[in-house]
């Protein structure tokens, strides 16, 4: 199976056909029941993105299926399934990387969020037969990905800097944005439903979170190179040395002339 680092098929915009693809693949009958839809896997995605250390697919692949293997019935279905895992992954990634400072930057992170018609036949028909308890307010699987993201590496958002008092704060404040989009109960969340909740504000918070907490690791993560990295410099040649050009003459009769 190739790299998705280095495999073209990887790289590049989803389009709409390979989202249906995916999502297809993700409920197929050989996938555990507990794999996650679209819009959770999108969240889960950006907090693995978003984590304080790059974690490697071995790691949260597994996650995608709820920690139970899957059983595909074929290599060439396991191999589409990651490599549109990866491209998503990737093109989230691009997104929160990019330096926008706004949400409706070309450029910037558009999460895939379900914004269920409570009036659609469809879904009116999913809520009375009482196949779901209750139907996901607006961005609340997305935030239910992220969360998972975040326990998976819990070890890692654990271990803030000691003297880092503002950066555990904004580390704080972010999570909580994100946690505001779940409702802590049945009870609160039908009363979001029926106040008419104003969800677009409050995802839009949680979206500038992802960008925020993206921010601060990432910079965190490069104070930790830059200090710790060594600084090496080209040893010294004294004037009476031989050349290291190899003519047998001494530096400064060669090419320390020009020094």
């Amino acid at each position: 199976m190739r790299s998705s680092a280095t495999d073209p098929a990887a790289q590049g915009t989803m389009s709409e056909a390979d989202f249906d693809e995916l999502g297809d693949l993700l409920a197929a009958d050989w996938a555990p029941e507990s794999a996650m839809d679209l819009e959770q896997l999108d969240g889960f995605l950006a907090g693995v993105i978003c984590a304080p250390r790059a974690l490697l697919p071995s790691a949260w692949l597994p996650a995608v299926f709820g920690g139970e293997p899957p059983e595909f019935p074929d290599a060439d279905t396991a191999q589409r399934v990651f490599e549109l895992l990866m491209r998503r992954h990737n093109e989230i990634a691009d997104a929160l990387n990019a330096p926008v400072e706004r949400l409706d930057d070309p450029r910037a992170y558009d999460p895939l969020l379900i914004d269920w018609d409570r009036n659609a036949e469809g879904v009116r028909q999913l809520a009375e037969s009482g196949e779901v308890p209750r139907l996901p307010l607006y961005g609340e699987l997305w935030a239910h990905g992220f969360l998972r993201a975040v326990d998976l590496a819990r070890d890692d958002w654990d271990e803030l800097p000691d003297d880092d008092e503002e950066g555990a704060q904004l580390v704080d404040e972010s999570l909580a944005a994100i946690v505001a989009l779940v409702p802590e109960d049945d009870d609160e969340a039908r009363q979001a439903d029926e106040a008419g909740e104003d969800r677009d504000e409050l995802v839009a918070d949680a979206l500038i979170a992802a960008y925020d907490l993206r921010d601060y690791w990432r910079e965190l993560q490069f104070e930790q190179v830059r200090v710790k990295e060594p600084i090496r410099r080209q040893p010294k040649i004294g004037r009476n040395d031989p050349c290291p050009c190899g003519s047998g003459r001494k530096f400064k009769q060669c090419h320390g002339r020009e020094q």
